[in-house]
């Protein structure tokens, strides 16, 4: 993340003792770059899914590999949430209105070390491979107009994450927008998603359509109050 082209000036508006990540401090009393700078907001799935993937009855274990790249209606969910593809997931905006796409503490890959006592599917799985589509690698934006970049719609799969138990996790633009920047250092260190989530794991950069509405921009997604009280509903 330290070679992207965000401008580091500070912006978030969440006092940092109610910051929602569980970022991890180089120096315990200093704040993250992360807790100062980005914004987080969070994958309402909801909204953005159709409902006829969230009540498939198919085992996650039948998905068939680039069938995942190709759509999000082909993502299928268990009822019993224990096989699910379906991954939480957290957008970071700085104050340019730039998103950084990650997984949230609650995603299967990251709940049993950032989140160890919440009620929420845990998997030992290793991340074995990001697997980005090969689209989405041509196509980035060039130069300071930002011309060019892949057009995503919020239900965009950027990548497809690919675990050492054979399982795999689409991982969704969530808002609609350009592409501005893939994480290539996670094609040779995939890792980095799992041990730094909210930094150097992030997964895409992507520039909203419409930066001056955020009701636009944040369609999908939830506040983290908001994401925490639905949270706690469905328990």
């Amino acid at each position: 993340m330290e070679n992207s082209s965000i401008v580091n000036e500070e912006v978030c508006s969440i006092p940092i003792q109610d910051y929602p990540l569980p970022v991890k401090r180089v120096l315990p009393q200093f704040p993250s770059v992360t807790e100062r700078y980005f914004e987080p907001w969070f994958l309402n799935h909801s909204l953005l899914l159709p409902q006829s993937i969230k009540n498939a009855d198919q085992s996650a274990n039948e998905i068939v590999g680039d069938d995942i790249n190709k759509d999000a209606d082909t993502v299928c969910v268990g009822d019993d949430g224990l096989n699910c593809l379906q991954g939480e997931q957290v957008v970071l905006f700085h104050s340019n209105k730039v998103a950084m796409i990650c997984l949230a503490p609650r995603h299967p890959l990251l709940a049993q070390i950032w989140s160890p006592n919440e009620a929420c599917t845990k998997s030992d799985a290793k991340l074995v491979k990001v697997d980005y589509d090969m689209e989405s690698n041509k196509s980035l934006v060039q130069g300071k107009s930002k011309r060019g970049g892949q057009k995503l719609k919020a239900s965009s799969v950027i990548c497809t994450l690919n675990c050492d138990n054979g399982l795999k996790y689409p991982v969704y633009a969530c808002l609609e927008g350009k592409l501005l920047e893939i994480n290539s250092n996670l094609i040779s260190q995939p890792e980095l998603v799992q041990q730094k989530p909210w930094s150097d794991g992030y997964l895409a950069l992507i520039l909203p359509y419409d930066r001056k509405d955020d009701n636009v921009v944040k369609k999908y997604l939830l506040s983290p109050k908001d994401y925490q009280a639905q949270f706690e509903s469905a328990r």
